[in-house]
């Protein structure tokens, strides 16, 4: 029997616009010319709510078509054969192809996935899809070779034990990670890992939170979250029934990963060369009727006169701080936080600030840009959204790294605010006044992509540095964590405990994480290190996680940080760890034996030399060292080839480690701690 329904798109922005005979054909690639203009004829076709009557008009970008189809009682579909691309014993992952059918219809025996059973030698009968897939979608799609089979990858999926991630391309979203939840009962994770054009790159991590007595029904994750994308505002490209820019190459949403660990089932698949598209599908800024300042003396904002050399160092420097030495007069009241043009006393204009009025620092840089002073809240969202868009490599682990920094200052253009994750809530840190014109929108955004996490707030203005006050409650969400209790943060493996509201526990410092890793794969098994580093205790259990016998110097540990207790915790055996209390820089003269490796702090003044010089003395020829120092600073690469060329040893390599992309350095700046370090490979 004939059918209708209705399909709602909208029109990209290229170059040279589709016509509506184009868009039909993106939209049902699947259909040959002829029934795709016996469909527009036969059907009601509107952009807009006016009426098209023509195939070859071209609708104007962002125009919503609404094409109500009155489909006849059979369709010859049009479309390649799947590749096989994996295949196990009791399932087969098959590249779908654009156009195939993405669900049975067992009354047609000329149904497509009748013919690819067929051809991969399976009963018709049996061949069973694990989830149904949209028509316009290509990539990995997964099959059952019985039904009972399929049943089975839907329970694993539905019980946790199958993880599935989906990749697909949105118009920008609000924030660019988050939190859906569709009408089925799940919980789609999403994460940002690409933005530009005014488009965002996804990966979505769809969970059931169902009741498990339907396991076998089939829900599909992929249309559960294209349901979920659309709610948000945020419709897939090439989604013909969400509203979604109808571009070429059908819908941009396919599988990229499966994990199924009672099965040969774990495979990730890269996108395909077209995947993202060369025009860019929305309209640019100054066409969607967006605000823009001329320039900046146009903005009815507050001056503040400087010195001819600070405003030059501002227009060159996007970091740079202004010291009260450097400012002539003000206009206007100002209040940490204001937003304030600059001049010099000739009537030069530099970019705008954001006023902080105190010791040591002035003002702090805010944009040479007018529209991102004039719309300010917006420009805050969007800074906050690059932000996090840029941990999108983190937050695809964050099931195994959950320490990790979402806002780094001004190195991310927010000066003066630090946001730390710390698992299910954040911690934010302001270290500048000026973070007060700002801060109330990053929590607000914070509360639309993360409903149900809790954000502590600790000011850190006028706190020393080597104090650590308690934060404080800053925003309700669904995780609560009482003060003085602590969070198990996982990394790479290992637990770590640690209080958030004051940070006591393990010290797994973000900039510390590459020193960290390096160890784990660098260290061998039955090895002997030297661990000189105060805080040590996560350095030692990472390398008593390889296998390395850990000697740790240090000068007393709190009753709370004993490392006995953080081994227990991990399983790791005592045997491999001795703990020695005494001040570091005694502690080789303490040790009569020879070590493989070490790890030395730098600090200021000839005593670090000394205690370097002296560690290598029971440094064995062929070792190794991480040496690292959190004080700002010249380059040491020269200071430890010296210290080397006095010691036994020849260095054969001096590999300075990065910073991860958490935590870059920062040089001046108060939010700023720039730990650097530096790997040390000696000769035999």
């Amino acid at each position: 029997m004939p059918h209708s329904e209705l399909f709602r798109f909208r029109v990209p922005f290229e170059e040279s616009q589709p016509a509506f005979g184009d868009l039909l054909r993106r939209a049902w690639p699947e259909l040959d010319p002829e029934t795709l203009e016996r469909l527009f004829e036969r059907g009601r076709t509107r952009v807009e709510d006016r009426p098209i009557r023509r195939i070859d008009h071209a609708p104007r970008p962002e125009g919503e078509v609404e094409v109500d189809v009155e489909w006849p009682d059979e369709i010859a579909h049009r479309a390649a054969q799947p590749e096989t691309l994996a295949r196990g014993d009791t399932w087969v992952v098959v590249d779908k192809p654009t156009g195939m059918p993405g669900q049975l219809d067992p009354d047609d025996p000329m149904h497509p996935i009748f013919f690819l059973a067929d051809t991969l030698g399976l009963k018709r009968e049996a061949f069973t899809s694990v989830w149904p897939m949209p028509t316009a979608a290509s990539g990995p799609w997964l099959f059952g070779t019985s039904s009972e089979s399929a049943d089975e990858l839907r329970r694993a999926w539905r019980m946790g034990e199958m993880m599935t991630t989906w990749t697909v391309l949105v118009p920008r979203p609000d924030m660019p990670s988050g939190m859906l939840r569709p009408d089925e009962p799940m919980t789609i994770q999403y994460n940002a890992t690409t933005m530009r054009d005014g488009i965002a790159e996804l990966q979505l991590i769809p969970r059931w939170e169902g009741d498990g007595d339907a396991l076998l029904e089939a829900t599909s994750p992929l249309e559960a979250a294209l349901d979920a994308l659309a709610e948000a505002g945020m419709p897939a490209l090439g989604d013909r029934r969400r509203g979604g820019y109808m571009v070429e190459g059908g819908l941009r949403a396919r599988l990229s990963a499966l994990v199924y660990d009672n099965a040969e089932l774990q495979h990730s698949w890269s996108m395909p060369a077209d995947w993202w598209l060369e025009a860019p599908v929305r309209l640019p800024p100054e066409e969607r009727d967006e605000p823009e300042a001329t320039d900046i003396e146009s903005l009815d904002l507050p001056e503040l006169i400087v010195t001819p050399e600070a405003l030059d160092r501002l227009r060159t420097d996007e970091r740079a701080g202004l010291g009260p030495e450097n400012e002539i007069r003000r206009t206007g009241a100002m209040r940490p936080g204001t937003l304030v043009r600059i001049r010099d006393a000739g009537g030069r204009t530099g970019p705008t600030a954001l006023f902080e009025g105190g010791d040591p620092r002035l003002a702090r840089f805010w944009s040479k840009r007018p529209l991102e002073a004039s719309d300010f809240d917006r420009e805050i969202e969007r800074r906050l959204d690059e932000s996090i868009a840029r941990r999108a490599p983190l937050l695809r682990r964050a099931d195994r790294v959950e320490r990790f920094r979402l806002v780094h200052g001004a190195a991310d253009g927010l000066p003066g605010l630090v946001l730390d994750r710390f698992g299910p809530l954040l911690r934010a840190t302001l270290y500048s006044p000026v973070c007060a014109a700002f801060k109330d929108i990053v929590y607000e955004q914070l509360g639309v992509s993360y409903p149900d996490t809790m954000v502590l707030e600790l000011d850190a203005t006028s706190m020393p540095r080597s104090s650590s006050p308690e934060a404080r409650f800053a925003r309700a969400g669904g995780h609560y964590l009482e003060a003085g209790t602590p969070l198990v943060l996982r990394e790479e493996g290992l637990q770590y405990r640690c209080d958030p509201w004051t940070l006591d526990g393990e010290d797994l410092d973000p900039a510390r994480r590459p020193h960290r890793r390096m160890l784990a794969d660098r260290a061998s098994a039955d090895e002997h290190w030297l661990q000189l580093a105060p805080s040590s205790i996560p350095l030692s259990l990472v390398l008593a996680d390889a296998g390395v016998h850990v000697v740790d110097c240090h000068d007393a540990y709190e009753p709370g940080e004993r490392p006995e207790a953080a081994f227990e915790f991990n399983g790791l055996e005592m045997e491999r760890y001795q703990s020695v209390t005494v001040e570091s820089r005694r502690c080789p003269s303490a040790i009569d034996r020879a070590f493989d490796g070490m790890i030395v702090p730098w600090r200021r003044g000839s005593e670090t030399v000394d205690v370097l010089l002296e560690t290598l003395e029971h440094i064995k020829m062929g070792g190794a060292g991480l040496v690292y120092r959190e004080t700002a600073g010249a380059d040491l690469e020269e200071e430890l080839r010296d210290v080397v060329r006095r010691s036994p040893h020849t260095l054969v390599g001096v590999e300075e480690i990065e910073p991860p992309v958490d935590v870059p350095r920062l040089e001046g700046v108060p939010e700023s701690r720039p730990t650097r370090g530096w790997w040390l490979t000696f000769g035999e």
